[in-house]
């Protein structure tokens, strides 16, 4: 009796994750102005083992949201680890220690687990409401491992597209998502893509070399699913990687939130 009232808060806990991350309301219009001051002190800069950085967001108090590839060097001939090494928030702030990170095998997507963060008071959440073209969004992030968030702006200019990209095993594969004409740069990668609410429209992955305003996001769809499969612990679909030895795994971590 004891076994299943404790499954059954462990579901419950999962089902309030998913309500925290994924949402279908639409709420007022913001500015640039109200879209930088509301969500960019849950924005944070990436920097690496190998010198590398990119760019992440908060979702909850204690996940933030990354490129896999921010975290991972690839290369056909050798696939390595880049772990982070110091995470920067907008206030200065740093993140040293890591419990675990859980990646997408399919996506570049990966989630990267801390000690909750309480100094971050607003979450932008994800949108089930398709990106549509012409709608306009705002990318948040770090271009250039620049220090300070940087924010910039423009239109979807296409959507529901498939987006070429390596699994976690360096194959081909495709996943949805859609382009924009904000600007990205590197370092921008895993970037949040926000609309005129602050929901996540996707985030950033990849630019287009030698195009002009051709920048590739990881759709919305794309993020729910993965997030689903941390609640369902979908071993098929995700896989973690532990920093450090015999850390609290993500899963755990989430089953306690």
């Amino acid at each position: 009796m004891k076994g299943r009232e404790n499954a059954k808060k462990g579901q419950m806990k999962m089902l309030a994750l998913l309500t925290l991350l994924v949402t279908t309301s639409v709420s007022a219009s913001e500015t640039a102005f109200d879209i930088f001051t509301n969500y960019s002190p849950s924005v944070v800069l990436i920097q690496t083992k190998n010198n590398g950085s990119g760019s992440g967001f908060f979702v909850t108090p204690s996940l933030i949201l990354t490129n896999r590839h921010v975290v991972r060097s690839f290369s056909k001939k050798k696939r390595s680890w880049d772990y982070p090494t110091v995470i920067v928030l907008k206030d200065g702030n740093q993140i040293t220690k890591f419990n675990s990170i859980l990646c997408s095998q399919r996506v570049d997507v990966c989630a990267i687990s801390v000690a909750p963060e309480t100094s971050i008071k607003t979450f932008s959440k994800l949108t089930t409401i398709a990106s549509k073209v012409g709608q306009d969004v705002f990318v948040v992030g770090h271009p250039q491992g620049i220090l300070n968030p940087v924010i910039s702006s423009g239109i979807v200019s296409s959507e529901a597209i498939l987006i070429p990209s390596f699994d976690h095993q360096g194959k081909s594969t495709t996943f949805k998502g859609f382009t924009t004409t904000a600007a990205i740069s590197p370092g921008s990668s895993g970037s949040p893509v926000l609309n005129k609410s602050g929901e996540i429209l996707g985030i950033a992955v990849s630019i287009i070399q030698g195009a002009q305003n051709l920048n590739l996001i990881i759709g919305s769809e794309e993020l729910s699913l993965f997030a689903k499969q941390i609640t369902k612990r979908d071993g098929k679909a995700i896989f973690t990687v532990e920093p450090e030895s015999k850390s609290t795994s993500l899963f755990n971590l989430i089953s306690l939130q």
